[in-house]
């Protein structure tokens, strides 16, 4: 995206890599801001869980096909939409569409905001009592995995899944519970 303000203007790029999830940043920013406060409370609204990430494919990692069947590679690629270009290679190198795979693996597991999700919960509920804070993380569990964050479109969608999200036993509990921690917070605990 080109930036025009201030003059002479800049592109800039999406910064998110490892912090999709800005939960950590924000608990570091606030006991930076506020020191000897014990006690803080943060919520935490995700953009859907995502799918896990596979490096192995399910279908190839049992006992090789028979030497007549079609290659894994050539199977693989007959499964993308458009690759018909790949379709008409003989000689693709077999290691070349791997290494895709795994770069693809790899982009998906530094965006995925789960990692910092659980290092946070597992500091939000620590043994040590002054370590724990409320932690509210709503994230929708299903549905959203095929809706690309750059997909604004789909947004009537992502409201639908939200909306069936909150409705569910768990997210109206939660949704209850956060808003009884932000409207009558605990007394401010000083360290």
């Amino acid at each position: 995206m080109f930036v025009d303000v201030p003059a002479p203007g800049g592109w800039y790029v999406d910064g998110g890599l490892r912090h999709n999830n800005p939960s950590q940043l924000a608990l570091d920013e606030a006991r930076r801001i506020w020191p000897i406060v014990k006690r803080f409370c943060l919520v935490s609204i995700g953009t859907g869980r995502q799918k896990n990430v596979e490096f192995v494919d399910i279908e190839y990692s049992h006992a090789p096909k028979p030497k007549n069947s079609k290659s894994p590679i050539r199977s693989a690629l007959s499964r993308i939409p458009g690759a018909k270009l790949f379709r008409t290679v003989k000689n693709t190198p077999s290691g070349l569409m791997e290494l895709k795979k795994i770069g693809k693996a790899c982009v998906d597991m530094s965006t995925s905001s789960e990692p910092v999700h659980e290092a946070i919960l597992r500091i939000a509920t620590s043994r040590d009592p002054d370590q724990r804070f409320p932690y509210y993380r709503f994230n929708v569990e299903k549905g959203m995995e095929s809706i690309g964050l750059e997909e604004w479109k789909a947004k009537v969608r992502m409201g639908e899944l939200t909306a069936q999200y909150m409705r569910t036993g768990e997210g109206q509990m939660k949704r209850n519970t956060c808003v009884q921690d932000l409207w009558k917070p605990a007394a401010v605990e000083r360290k």
